[in-house]
């Protein structure tokens, strides 16, 4: 396949794939982006004025995008506002090099794991606000990952070869896997 030209979108990271189209998390940019396979250019560009935006997640609806941002400690929220152009945005504090991050299956939560401080952070939603954070010992934790079920969550982690699994009710650590 052909290289694709991002223009000024420097450090794509963060994939997601709805709607036919490639959303993107543009690291150097401070932004999330979408390519448009079909017309073979990047169709939608939204700043986050953030520090390393690195992960994305796109609802099905496209009418809200999640990111993290590892350099600012935060998680963006962008919300599909009124008019056609108009995006909301709520950025909100987490701990120390927020990265990999995932939505429960109730959709009620957002847990993102901080791989600078070793916390998950635990946001409520609706309210956009963190509700707890959780000392789970995962520094350098790179990916969390809710079970379908809901019950379970796994985080793994780039510099230990630990993957780490918490109770998503409980909030506590049931096993470390080597």
């Amino acid at each position: 396949l052909p290289s694709i030209d991002l223009g000024p979108l420097r450090g794509p990271h963060g994939l997601a794939f709805v709607g036919g189209k490639v959303w993107f998390a543009a690291e150097a940019a401070k932004a999330v982006a979408r390519y448009d396979p079909q017309e073979k250019k990047v169709d939608w560009i939204m700043g986050t004025g953030q520090n390393r935006t690195h992960m994305v997640m796109v609802s099905e609806d496209q009418a809200h995008i999640y990111t993290s941002n590892i350099g600012s400690a935060t998680m963006t929220f962008l919300e599909k506002g009124a008019g056609p152009r108009d995006w909301n945005e709520t950025v909100i504090p987490v701990g120390k090099g927020s990265e990999g991050f995932d939505i429960a299956p109730d959709g009620r939560e957002l847990w993102t794991a901080n791989a600078g401080d070793g916390t998950v952070s635990v946001i409520d939603i609706a309210a956009r606000k963190v509700v707890e954070t959780l000392q789970a010992n995962v520094r350098s934790a790179n990916r969390l990952k809710f079970t379908p079920d809901g019950k379970l969550v796994f985080i793994s982690m780039l510099n230990d070869p630990d993957v780490v699994i918490l109770d998503a009710k409980t909030r506590k650590q049931v096993k470390r896997i080597k």
